[in-house]
């Protein structure tokens, strides 16, 4: 199993670069994520491209003898080009738009997004596709994430009438198969159903379902057309899109198949437990032959409800875990933590001070015992899980907290 770090070289002065990539490798890392987040770096104002800084960073860290994973920035477009065109903003349930200083604030449906996508990343591999310092792509960062595959706005609204028809092809058999007499739901015609907003009480499960399988179309699609530029401009890169540990919003098997690389964001204090965290391993792993953890916490996250302590010892059985699973890389979640921005209290292998934290000793000693570590047998046994099953069940809740995705044995 390879080690790697995500690293964010625009957060920090030029002149530390070298001495970051000097110390990951002495720590035993081989990979080192970046750019996932800078496309305002990136491209300042329209059209106004400054490769310069990613030039330095990728060659200073490969040239420290680091894999670059390349991560395309489209999970955080800048403000200009939210004032640019606003139409491109997501819109909540209850119509209000999401918007821009955050970041998944895009509708998956909007083309004008798809196509400034398809700009950026174009661009990022016309320069970068075959630059012997980069070994992997990443594409969009989470997607799904913080409820982002679902938009009300009304270019989703016609989107979604005209994926009803073409799954279902007449109305009448869109009502037969959604048993639409009750509660007198039937439908006249496909522009009389709207997407499920909120409303006196519950809505049809077929009508929940239905949505969230075009939402997810939605954003499989979006990932595709990224996924086409950089198999057409860096055939010699492997690429795939991380989705975050417990998001049910996408089949991990599905986004995997789009680059034949599964990988996940394993965060262990943002699940139910232990067996919850190793069974999202368990699942990431089976989508696809080889299978990364991109993003995996060093410490203490920030945006749980309690944001515990993680003891010694603990990250070095997080590791081992992965290496059990057959994970084939591991990557922390950060190299350092960061004095600014909205995750500016989630731990890094160093603290905001640039000096080790906590984890970082335990870290260098896992990754020395994890280099002999022989390969894990194959499973002798396997569990059927269906997301479209999950999300059926989360249309009718009968006992929060009682539907686990994970068998206790």
């Amino acid at each position: 199993m390879r080690f790697g770090v995500c690293y964010y070289p625009e957060q920090w002065p030029e002149d530390r670069w070298a001495i970051d990539a000097a110390a990951m490798v002495d720590l035993g890392l081989e990979l080192v994520r970046i750019g996932e987040f800078a496309w305002a770096k990136m491209e300042p104002t329209r059209d106004s491209f400054d490769w310069g800084w990613l030039d330095r960073a990728i060659e200073t860290l490969s040239s420290a003898g680091l894999g670059v994973v390349l991560g395309t920035p489209t999970a955080t477009p800048p403000v200009w080009l939210m004032r640019e065109h606003p139409e491109i903003m997501s819109v909540a349930s209850d119509g209000r738009p999401r918007p821009y200083g955050s970041r998944r604030h895009t509708c998956p449906t909007s083309e004008r997004f798809r196509e400034e996508s398809v700009r950026i990343v174009t661009a990022m591999v016309e320069r970068y596709g075959d630059d012997e310092g980069v070994v992997a792509w990443q594409i969009d960062n989470e997607p799904g994430n913080h409820d982002s595959a679902r938009c009300w706005c009304d270019p989703c609204q016609n989107a979604f009438t005209e994926w009803l028809e073409r799954r279902y092809g007449t109305i009448a058999s869109l009502n037969d198969a959604w048993g639409a007499e009750f509660w007198s739901t039937t439908y006249p015609d496909f522009e009389s159903i709207v997407l499920p907003k909120p409303t006196v009480t519950s809505h049809s499960p077929s009508l929940l379902l239905a949505h969230r399988r075009f939402a997810a179309d939605q954003v499989i699609s979006g990932l595709e057309a990224q996924a086409e530029i950089i198999a057409a401009g860096a055939p010699a890169h492997p690429f795939t899109s991380n989705l975050y540990f417990g998001d049910r919003e996408l089949n991990p098997r599905r986004v995997a198949g789009i680059g034949g690389l599964a990988s996940c964001d394993a965060y262990p204090q943002g699940t139910s437990g232990p067996i919850e965290a190793r069974f999202n391993l368990a699942l990431h792993r089976s989508a696809a032959p080889t299978a990364w953890v991109m993003e995996h916490q060093a410490g203490r996250i920030n945006w749980t409800e309690r944001n515990a302590h993680v003891g010694e010892g603990q990250v070095a059985q997080w590791m081992r875990e992965a290496a059990a699973e057959g994970m084939d890389a591991f990557l922390f979640f950060r190299w350092r933590a960061g004095r600014s921005g909205q995750e500016q209290y989630h731990t890094g292998l160093l603290d905001h001070h640039g000096e080790p934290g906590p984890s970082y000793e335990e870290i260098r000693k896992t990754i020395g015992e994890l280099a002999d570590a022989t390969p894990t047998d194959a499973p002798r046994a396997a569990l059927l899980w269906d997301i479209e099953d999950l999300w059926s069940i989360d249309s009718e809740v009968h006992a929060p907290g009682a539907t686990h995705s994970a068998l206790t044995l």
